[in-house]
């Protein structure tokens, strides 16, 4: 990955598939709550709150978390992008 010098602010892209959603309150990842879980038939909408942040996220047909529910997420770094504003 080509190295840039950014200043100033900035937009984390993440890619969908970037996202990894679990059960619990286990250690490793960034904790979030379930505030909106919407089954397209293809796919699930979730809103997660993480912290004051809200993060919309979208997942395949897996496991359903409801609302309330505490998750664990990580973001896979190769998926990720920065990008400046």
């Amino acid at each position: 990955m080509p190295h840039t010098d950014l200043t100033g602010k900035v937009y984390l892209v993440i890619r969908p598939n970037a996202v990894r959603m679990e059960m619990g309150s286990k250690e490793g990842g960034i904790a979030a709550q379930v505030e909106k879980s919407t089954y397209l038939g293809s796919h699930w909408e979730y809103t997660l709150k993480v912290d004051d942040w809200h993060l919309f996220v979208v997942q395949p047909i897996g496991p359903k978390y409801e609302v309330g529910d505490a998750l664990r997420i990580s973001l896979l770094p190769h998926q990720l992008a920065i990008v400046a504003r």
